[in-house]
């Protein structure tokens, strides 16, 4: 005697933002409009050695659901099949899209930060040459400015002065060291305390 086995069919569904597909023995259209009645839930065997992690979460959730209600929108497709699959809950296109979307955007993010603190660290190395650059060419205009002012007449009195104003200082150094040197006292004139400073300078380089 022939036995009639009773159809199975694989539901595919939306449900919280994920896709979930499913077997069952029963499938009608409910009294409730716009509703599909689902009954007599179809899982794998419990005695199989491999237990699927995705089905096992989707037999918990039906765990004593006699009778599934779902909204019409949100069936994808009812297939009859020949036998029962594998029950499993996934991520709807939506979700990895929108998924994939953060991660470029966290990407670029990344990209974009990294970019913005290499571009920062070029003006500041820029600025900092050019800052270098400057100071460098006040020093020298400085040195010219100072050239050509001692190339004058009155610059050649300003230099003597400042001459005669470190051999003093230099005088009056050695006089509380020590006195290696002797002046005569009558150098008042700035010729005589050029000298002075010149003797002074070769003295110490003597010592040195």
């Amino acid at each position: 005697m022939n036995t009639v086995k009773s159809p199975i069919y694989k539901v595919i569904f939306h449900n919280n933002n994920k896709l979930y597909e499913l077997y069952a023995r029963a499938i009608y259209q409910s009294d409730m409009y716009g509703f599909i009645e689902v009954e007599e839930f179809v899982f794998g065997e419990e005695t199989q050695l491999v237990v699927n992690p995705g089905e096992e979460k989707l037999k918990n959730e039906f765990n004593g659901v006699t009778r599934s209600y779902i909204p019409m929108h949100s069936i994808v497709r009812i297939d009859e099949v020949e036998k029962e699959g594998t029950g499993k809950i996934l991520e709807s296109e939506g979700d990895r899209q929108a998924a994939i979307n953060r991660a470029e955007g966290d990407k670029q993010a990344i990209v974009l930060a990294a970019e913005a603190d290499r571009e920062e660290q070029i003006l500041k190395a820029d600025g900092e040459a050019q800052a270098i650059i400057r100071v460098a060419q006040a020093d020298a205009e400085a040195i010219e400015t100072v050239g050509k002012a001692a190339a004058t007449q009155e610059g050649q009195k300003a230099v003597q002065l400042e001459l005669a104003k470190g051999a003093i200082q230099a005088k009056e150094k050695i006089a509380k060291e020590s006195s290696i040197v002797l002046l005569p006292d009558s150098g008042t004139e700035i010729g005589n305390v050029v000298a002075q400073a010149m003797t002074i300078a070769n003295t110490i380089g003597k010592k040195a």
